[in-house]
């Protein structure tokens, strides 16, 4: 494999865009919210009058900001379509490439003529639709003047990334056990489930399925709810925020909403296990595991009434999918 190649695994959800680098042997992960606003005239202050390093980004002839900056904006763009991605992903994938320029302490214009290669996914009921479309759109692309190039783009169905980080240890060799096992991939993202059936080692198109609307921003609506009861409104990634830091700054003061939020999350992982039993039970029954994987697994309490051992938890299961798409890349080289 060689090691001058920036190899780029990017989970572009709805909710964060997670990325897994590996260059020189040396392998990076990070995540910035899939916050998108226009950006505003005007000058950006920091401490004492200087100017703080905010990045706005020209993209198709408007300016934008992207990640945390963007949560601070009024007019945060809404992300839960398809349609969202499909128009601001290289602005998201620029965003990202920044991000690991810095990590690895060279010039974004050098990282912009490298060799790398880019692994991505998109949600599973859209990726036969939309696959050629993202690969094209991303081979080449233009952001903030800059002309941005890959050498090879490769588009993976959402869970297909988490089969993968299953299949290949850390130490990127392939366990043949696993490799041909009957599994359920429960991947709970920000707005989408992809649950993805494998027999054998193959995934199933027949027992596989998207559910719309179900992730996390369950538990945001629910949480968004009780602000709104406190005359308290807020963009969804701003309350996704809240969800992440379990308080909220209001007129200076700290209010704790890990009650509520707990409350939330244990209601919605009632429902989610009824559904998944009552819509997979008769493949879950022959399958080897369940794998829950994504940044929702983070907020949810025990499924029961599983064998020890069924139900198996990446590490960090928010990077999973990233971590796969970086393996996958990995693999073609093999």
């Amino acid at each position: 494999m060689e090691n001058n190649i920036f190899r780029i695994g990017v989970d572009a959800g709805y909710g964060d865009v997670k990325t897994a680098v590996n260059f020189n042997e040396r392998t990076e992960y990070f995540k910035f919210p899939t916050a998108v606003a226009y950006a505003k005239n005007g000058l950006v202050l920091g401490g004492f009058g200087t100017e703080n390093a905010i990045r706005d980004y020209e993209y198709n002839g408007r300016k934008y900001r992207v990640g945390h900056s963007a949560l601070k904006c009024s007019d945060l763009f809404y992300t839960r379509d398809i349609n969202f991605l499909l128009t601001y992903v290289p602005l998201l994938i620029y965003a990202s490439l920044e991000r690991v320029a810095d990590t690895y302490s060279i010039e974004s214009d050098e990282l912009m003529v490298a060799a790398k290669q880019l692994c991505v996914g998109l949600p599973l009921a859209y990726w036969e639709e939309y696959e050629s479309k993202f690969a094209d759109m991303l081979t080449d692309f233009q952001v903030a003047g800059r002309h941005v190039h890959f050498d090879a783009v490769e588009v993976l169905a959402q869970g297909q990334g988490v089969l993968v980080d299953f299949v290949i240890n850390d130490a990127w060799h392939e366990d043949e056990e696993r490799a041909n096992s009957d599994i359920v991939i429960v991947d709970i993202g920000f707005n989408t489930i992809d649950v993805l059936c494998v027999e054998e080692g193959t995934c199933s198109k027949e027992w596989s399925d998207m559910i719309e609307g179900g992730g996390i921003c369950r538990i945001c609506d629910s949480v968004n709810s009780n602000l709104q009861k406190s005359r308290i409104y807020l963009p969804e990634q701003a309350v996704k925020d809240v969800l992440m830091k379990k308080k909220l700054t209001i007129y200076g003061q700290n209010r704790d909403f890990s009650s509520v939020i707990r409350n939330a999350s244990e209601a919605y992982t009632d429902k989610l296990e009824q559904e998944i039993r009552s819509r997979w039970s008769s493949f879950l029954q022959r399958a080897d595991k369940l794998i829950i994987a994504g940044g929702g697994a983070y907020y949810l309490s025990e499924f029961n009434g599983y064998p020890p051992d069924f139900i198996c938890v990446p590490n960090d299961p928010e990077y999973s999918n990233a971590r796969g798409f970086l393996k996958y890349l990995t693999g073609l080289e093999k």
